[in-house]
């Protein structure tokens, strides 16, 4: 039987579903992969990120990036190429990276969020 969440480990997954849904508010072709899609199925499971795949995010690099940036509580770490950016969305570590996806919306009932959903999917990162 899983061990039930402390209250300090819900605050985080709740910022972490909420760093989540605000990337997807402006890059809404980013779909979240992982840990953190994982941990929506599992309620015992939760992830400290968030990464999201984009299959032309080559091709988009630069106006995904600026998008970003002009987003309140963003902050770039790493861009590695065309391929793939690291930051901080309100703190939260978050990952952008080329992959291909099959797309499925799910609503978030863990998370008091808005939207109250996220768009996830299940991916081949490259």
């Amino acid at each position: 039987m899983p061990v039930p969440l402390t209250p300090q480990e819900v605050e985080r997954w709740n910022r972490v579903l909420a760093a989540a849904a605000k990337l997807q508010s402006v890059i809404p072709e980013a779909f979240l992969v992982g840990g953190t899609a994982v941990g929506i199925y599992a309620p015992y499971r939760t992830s400290r990120d968030a990464d999201h795949t984009m299959s032309d995010l080559p091709r988009r690099c630069t106006k995904v990036l600026a998008r970003l940036e002009a987003l309140s509580g963003w902050s770039t770490d790493i861009v590695r190429g065309q391929h793939t950016i690291l930051g901080r969305m309100d703190g939260i570590e978050v990952t952008l990276m080329v992959g291909w996806a099959r797309q499925t919306t799910c609503p978030i009932g863990r998370a008091n969020l808005s939207p109250a959903r996220l768009d996830l999917a299940f991916a081949y990162a490259f």
